[in-house]
Order: structure tokens, then sequence, then C-alpha cells
């Protein structure tokens, strides 16, 4: 399939009319139905705590003609359910999404066989999983330790570095993990000081993603190693 490159936003939702957003060309919640996960088309699509929107807000900066899809898989507590997630990645590849941002994870390691399989039939199908990799401490609740499906292989891990701006908003790791560091900071708010808004691994996760739909966008089906050389080229 060609034209504009597709992005899943697997977080809280995505707000389509918010001024950093415009638009978003799909919009399922993932939810339990009949005892197993399943899409529910959501119309009008809605963001229940603002993340989601964040992100998106911050692909689109990137990648102003990127195809957003918003997948609700997270409540306003930002949780949710592995079955849901693992649902929720296994229909975005399937639909054909090209990169999918997971600004979120786990450390339960029951998980990580169905993410790797996840992660193994992205890859077969061309896809791009990209997801935080938090750290424990600090106090943040956004920067708790994402270790899944962050650490497992054909993923592009993205932690948080103050010293990376909208200059510079992505570095490519020489010691990884994780793959690369991000900005972690979203687009500015009026009113709203940059600590007070959504902020940490999660935000830099979506920096990476709208770079990586910019540069499929010009150079469709690089590997992840070749999208890795051409980041580290910078903006």
């Amino acid at each position: 399939m060609s034209g504009p490159v597709r992005v899943a936003v697997l977080d809280t939702g995505v707000n389509p009319v918010h001024s950093h957003v415009r638009s978003v060309a799909r919009a399922v919640v993932f939810r339990e139905v009949d005892g197993r996960p399943g899409a529910v088309d959501e119309d009008p699509p809605l963001d229940v705590v603002g993340h989601g929107t964040a992100l998106a807000g911050v692909i689109r900066y990137w990648a102003p003609d990127a195809e957003l899809w918003s997948v609700r898989v997270l409540g306003p507590d930002l949780r949710g359910s592995g079955d849901v997630l693992a649902a929720a990645i296994e229909w975005a590849i399937a639909e054909g999404a090209q990169l999918l941002n997971l600004s979120l994870g786990t450390r339960d390691p029951a998980r990580e066989g169905v993410l790797r399989s996840c992660v193994e039939r992205a890859t077969e199908r061309g896809a791009l999983l990209i997801a935080s990799f938090g750290k424990d401490g600090e106090g943040d609740p956004h920067a708790a330790r994402r270790d899944l499906p962050a650490r497992i292989e054909g993923v592009l891990s993205v932690g948080a570095d103050e010293a990376c701006t909208f200059a510079v908003p992505v570095v490519v790791n020489d010691d990884p993990p994780p793959l690369a560091w991000g900005c972690p900071y979203p687009r500015p708010l009026p009113g709203v000081p940059q600590e007070r808004n959504f902020h940490g691994p999660s935000v830099a996760t979506a920096h990476a993603t709208g770079l990586a739909a910019r540069i499929l966008a010009e150079r469709p089906g690089l590997s992840l190693a070749e999208l890795l050389l051409t980041l580290r080229e910078g903006p």
C-alpha cells in the first residue's frame, strides 16, 4: 500500500480537533467483548485523559502528513490490560499500520511471550513497534521502568534525555538499551509550564515515532538498522 505513513497511537485515545493534531484517520477502543479483547469503533474519537493527544501532537509536528490512528487501550489512570494491549497490537499490524507508538509498557515477565510474538509478526509485515524504555525513581509516575515490549529485539526502544530538545529531538544510543534517547517534552501549550504537562519517556517515544514517520515517507521500506542510521543524521 502506498500513501501517507500509517501510525497507530496505542494509548488513551486522541482528540482529533486539538490544534496540534487536526485529524485522525481511524479511531477504535479495545476492550473485553464477550470475554475476549476486541475493537469497537469510536465515533467521535475521545481521549480520556489527554496523554494520547499530547503524543499525537508530537508525531504530527514531525510528520504533518502522517495518517494517525487512535487506538485506545488505556484508561484515565494510564493503566490497561496486557491481553487488550496484545490484541490491539495484532489488530494494528493486520490492518496495515506501519508504525506503532507504544508509550507504555510492563515489567510482567508473563507478558513477554505474547509480546515477542507480536514483534515477530510486525517484522514479518514490515511494521515497526516504537516503545518507551523508562527508569525507576525520581518520583515521576511516567518514568516508571518500562521493559516490555521495549527490550524485545526488533523494537525501537526510546528513553528520555533532558539533553534532547526540539532542535535535536532524538539521539541514537551507542550502548543500548535503549536504542535511542529522545526529547521528554511535548509541544508547548499556552499557559501550561512544560514540567506540568505530560513528559518523560512516553513523549520521547513520540518524538522518535514522528521522525521515523517522516523518514519512511521519504524512504519507505527501511529496516530498523537503516532507520537508526538515518535517525543518527538528525532531523
